[in-house]
């Protein structure tokens, strides 16, 4: 069973939604902001909430939701928790922001075999949610002394990374899978 909380170097944590699977991260500012990286599954949400409250903090803390993508892993809590939030919407890269609006996952690559198995899979969508900011790349956000936005479009067309370079942590979202991996 996957801790509920994963602290990765101060006040950054990781918050496993799904076993090391689907995760969530938590950016707890010095001023008692919060912010989520990715929203998991539909019902993530409430593991997120029980992660936060273990960490002292409660959604009305979460000042800013950033997404890597547009997909229902990442996504599909995302609704939920920007009601029960004191945010205005999701910062998603403008090239996903479309798919965040309309609640639907981007086209996969069919050119590849994975892109043509996943593409027959149902289940893609997610409740829609307000983009209150479109990134880009280079954009320096500021959470927690300050979060790079780097785009690695593939996985989709505005998949980005966010490199926390005070503490030299780097939230990849889907462009690097190493699921399980022992050190």
């Amino acid at each position: 069973m996957a801790k509920a909380v994963v602290e990765l170097a101060p006040g950054v944590y990781r918050i496993p939604t799904l076993g090391d699977y689907i995760n969530s991260f938590a950016f707890l500012d010095t001023d008692g902001q919060v912010t989520l990286v990715d929203c998991g599954l539909k019902r993530a949400p409430s593991r997120i909430v029980r992660a936060l409250a273990s960490l002292g903090k409660h959604p009305k803390d979460v000042t800013r939701i950033v997404l890597t993508h547009a997909h229902v892993d990442h996504a599909g809590g995302a609704g939920e928790l920007v009601a029960s939030t004191t945010t205005d919407g999701v910062h998603v890269h403008t090239d996903d922001a479309p798919f965040a609006r309309s609640g639907s996952a981007p086209p996969r690559d069919t050119s590849t075999g994975a892109g043509r198995l996943l593409s027959r899979l149902p289940g893609g969508g997610f409740a829609p949610v307000d983009v209150c900011e479109e990134l880009h790349s280079g954009q320096m956000l500021d959470i927690c002394g300050g979060l790079e936005v780097i785009h690695t479009p593939g996985h989709t067309p505005g998949h980005v990374s966010l490199m926390h370079r005070s503490s030299s942590v780097l939230i990849t979202g889907d462009s690097i899978f190493n699921m399980n991996a022992r050190m």
